[in-house]
C-alpha cells in the first residue's frame, strides 16, 4: 500500500487493499511493498524523535538561523516538523504541507518564469520540470539509494521553491537520517554536514 499523509494528518490512500487471501492462493503482486512499508514502520517507531529529544528544537533553531531567522522556532513549525518526521514516505504533496508552514505564499516554481538565484547559485529555471525532478529526489530518498548529504545537495540544486528550500531540504535531510537509523539531532545539522561532505569528498 502507497500512501501520503497530509501536514492535515489526512491520509491519501492510492491504492485498494485485496481481500485477504487464503494461504493456497498466490500473493497479490504488491505484498514485497507491503512487507517494505511494515519494515519502514518498525524502523520508524525505533528512531522516532519529537518534541521532547533534547535537540530537536535546536535543530529547528539552527535551521532558521542559517536562513538569518533569528527568533525562536514557532509552534506551527515545531509541528510541521513533527508531522513530516511521522511520516513513511515522502512525496511532493507532504513535502509542499511542509514548506507551506515554513514559508507561506511561496510555492513550488511550476510555472515558467518562477526563477530564482541564490547568491551565485541560479536554479535551473521554472517549469513543469521543476516538479518531475522533485518527484525524482523524493523517490531516491523513500529508497534511500542516495545518501542524506548527496540528496540534500540536489534538492538544494534544485531549489524547487520560490522561498523556504534551505528549512525544507534539512528537514528532508532529517527525516531520510532518521529513516537509516540515525539520530539526527544528536549533533547539530551544520557539525553533521560538515563531516559528511568530507566524506563525501573522498
Amino acid at each position: 500500500m502507497n500512501y501520503e499523509q497530509s501536514a492535515s494528518g489526512e491520509t491519501h490512500v492510492s491504492q485498494t487493499v485485496a481481500p485477504r487471501l487464503r494461504s493456497s492462493q498466490t500473493p497479490p503482486p504488491f505484498a514485497g511493498a507491503q512487507r517494505a512499508e511494515r519494515e519502514a514502520r518498525k524502523r520508524l517507531r525505533a528512531t522516532h524523535v519529537d518534541r521532547t529529544h533534547p535537540g530537536f528544537v535546536d535543530f529547528i533553531r539552527e535551521s532558521n538561523r542559517i536562513e538569518g531567522i533569528l527568533r525562536d522556532p514557532t509552534e506551527d513549525e515545531i509541528a510541521a516538523h513533527e508531522q513530516l518526521l511521522e511520516l513513511v514516505q515522502l512525496g511532493p504533496t507532504t513535502v509542499g504541507d511542509f514548506q507551506a508552514v515554513i514559508a507561506p505564499g511561496m510555492p513550488i516554481r511550476r510555472h515558467e518564469g518562477m526563477d530564482v538565484r541564490v547568491g551565485n547559485h541560479i536554479a535551473p529555471e521554472g517549469g513543469p520540470s521543476i516538479v518531475r525532478e522533485l518527484q525524482r529526489i523524493l523517490d531516491k530518498v523513500n529508497r534511500s539509494s542516495d545518501g542524506p548529504w548527496s540528496v540534500h545537495v540536489a534538492f538544494e540544486t534544485l531549489h524547487p521553491y520560490m522561498d523556504g528550500n534551505g528549512r525544507t531540504g534539512r528537514a528532508i535531510w532529517a527525516w531520510q537520517m532518521q529513516r537509516l537509523g540515525h539520530d539526527p539531532f544528536a549533533l547539530p545539522f551544520l557539525h553533521r554536514f560538515y563531516y559528511q561532505t568530507l566524506d563525501a569528498s573522498r
